[in-house]
């Protein structure tokens, strides 16, 4: 029997105010029996950068530390619901578009050592904060409806990026992006 390797993620994390907004909608889903919600993974909201079968995760740190202290803090706007079609589904938070996310990205892809999965490649990814996995087409409109009473844009910025291996979730590394 092979033993598969556990898989790595370089995320970014939220403000503690977005941190806690997005945790209640979250609880609404939990709540309400829609879907298996991210809350399962026992990880804070986040927005994968990257994930990767194989890394060296010192390989990783030493590349990518001096990158994320150098950057500022990355301001972004969450501005709706997105779901990436399925069986299953998933629902996830939307942003604006912003450059400078991107070639946060791009760069810190390129320097963390090891092949992306595909869907996290530059050109590819989708910046988006998940907020729950396995909600089948039946109860989608419902989630929805849900979280779409109390909708408002969130005005959200970006701390700290964190190097993560799972399951279940274990931190590697955490930097702290600059304050600006």
């Amino acid at each position: 029997m092979s033993v598969q390797p556990l898989p790595y993620a370089l995320t970014l994390r939220f403000d503690s105010r977005t941190t806690a907004r997005i945790e209640t909608m979250v609880a609404a889903l939990d709540a309400a029996g829609l879907g298996d919600a991210e809350s399962a993974l026992g990880y804070p909201p986040h927005v994968s950068l990257g994930l990767f079968d194989a890394l060296d995760p010192s390989r990783t740190e030493a590349a990518i530390a001096g990158l994320v202290a150098d950057t500022p803090r990355i301001r972004v706007t969450l501005t709706g619901f997105g779901i990436f079609p399925g069986e299953p589904n998933v629902l996830w938070l939307a942003m604006a578009a912003d450059a400078t996310l991107a070639g946060l990205h791009k760069t810190i892809v390129g320097a963390a050592g090891g092949p992306v999965r595909e869907h996290y490649r530059p050109g590819i990814w989708t910046p988006h904060c998940t907020l729950a996995v396995a909600i089948g087409d039946d109860r989608l409109g419902t989630a929805l409806a849900l979280l779409r009473r109390r909708w408002r844009p969130i005005d959200a910025e970006f701390r700290s990026v964190e190097l993560l291996r799972f399951p279940p979730v274990e931190r590697l590394w955490r930097g702290d992006l600059r304050k600006a």
